[in-house]
């Protein structure tokens, strides 16, 4: 099976470049018409195809998203479908505990997002995608009591969540345009702006014009924002180094706070299969007021596990987890309390 996948790849290759070149005879050659350089399909020394061009401008058309090179290195960029729909939904689930002596409080919050990214036009170096709002779910439990707010469910009797629910819904079926550069870089956004009459024509009437034109102001910088968006979407891109990388390497990309680190552990099937792991830096800080001294300790790990696929370079699944924990003492006369918080992030993404 797997020789028929590469003769497969190695069918498609020399195809593109006999259309190039309806003289050329063997797929070594590098010449086409009017002297215009074009690929040739070589072989590794483990059967993997690769495409060459002597024409180090030109972008290959390649079979795969992830590809082996000679050195056994694997690069990636995005392989994605005209016209194609690719989903991108995102589950998490964040629970923050605080413990002191033998009592212990928790509440969990759980959010959903569904979108979907369609592949609106290809260019030679990036895509054009369309992309959709298609459902939104926030629950809360707290004290035994579960509270959702779901934009494909019923309309909440409470009015409060009744608000939420409709800036949910209004927000539901929207698109915007956004360039993806197959290096995996967020480019443009744009036809956010179209978004925003909507949520305000159907939240019309549900409060005062001032706190209507607050909220829009607000919808605006934190929810509907193409900066915001960038943001977000671009922390879950995988960044491939430049040179490529061999499975079990390991890279490094600088967040916020600490570096992540990223390991190609291996190539299975159709997937890639990648780990990510950080320690935030250890802070700790200190004061004391009226005798009391009080000490605040914060420490976290990040863990995770994405599978790639293969062919388009989209992510099938992943899951990510985030825990922080942060350590309170206080000490007067003498007499030291201590009190624990910690939040575990989980997030799911297509799963």
């Amino acid at each position: 099976m797997k020789k028929n996948i590469v003769l497969i790849a190695i069918s498609v290759l020399i195809i593109q470049s006999c259309k190039e070149n309806k003289n050329t005879t063997t797929k070594n050659s590098t010449e086409g018409k009017n002297n215009e350089k074009v690929e040739s399909v070589k072989l590794n020394d483990k059967g993997i195809a690769i495409a060459e061009s002597t024409d180090s401008t030109k972008i290959l058309s390649l079979p795969t998203a992830l590809y082996e090179t000679t050195d056994g290195k694997y690069k990636y960029k995005f392989n994605l479908e005209k016209g194609k729909s690719y989903p991108f939904n995102s589950r998490n689930i964040e629970t923050n505990t605080a413990k002191r002596g033998n009592e212990s409080i928790s509440q969990k919050y759980e959010i959903l997002d569904k979108m979907s990214f369609t592949v609106l036009d290809e260019k030679p170096d990036k895509y054009i995608l369309t992309v959709t709002y298609i459902a939104t779910k926030n629950t809360i439990t707290a004290q035994g009591k579960n509270t959702t707010i779901d934009s494909d469910g019923p309309e909440p009797k409470d009015n409060a969540m009744k608000k939420d629910w409709k800036m949910r819904k209004a927000l539901m079926n929207n698109s915007f345009t956004m360039e993806l550069y197959k290096t995996g870089k967020v480019g443009l956004i744009s036809g956010m702006e179209k978004i925003y009459p909507k949520i305000e024509n159907d939240l019309k009437g549900m409060y005062s014009s001032d706190e209507l034109k607050n909220i829009m102001e607000a919808v605006k910088k934190q929810i509907i924002n193409p900066t915001t968006f960038k943001e977000q979407f671009s922390s879950t891109m995988i960044k491939f180094p430049k040179e490529g990388v061999a499975i079990g390497g390991t890279w490094k990309e600088k967040g916020i706070k600490a570096y992540t680190t990223f390991k190609l552990e291996k190539i299975e099937n159709d997937f890639a299969v990648i780990t990510i792991s950080a320690s935030l830096p250890t802070d700790t800080r200190s004061d004391e007021k009226q005798g009391i001294k009080m000490t605040a300790t914060k420490k976290g790990t990040i863990s995770g596990k994405l599978y790639i696929n293969k062919k388009t370079g989209w992510i099938d699944k992943g899951e990510n987890t985030r825990t922080i924990t942060i350590i309170m003492t206080q000490n007067f006369q003498g007499k030291t309390m201590s009190q624990t918080q910690s939040s575990v992030s989980k997030t799911y993404i297509n799963q």
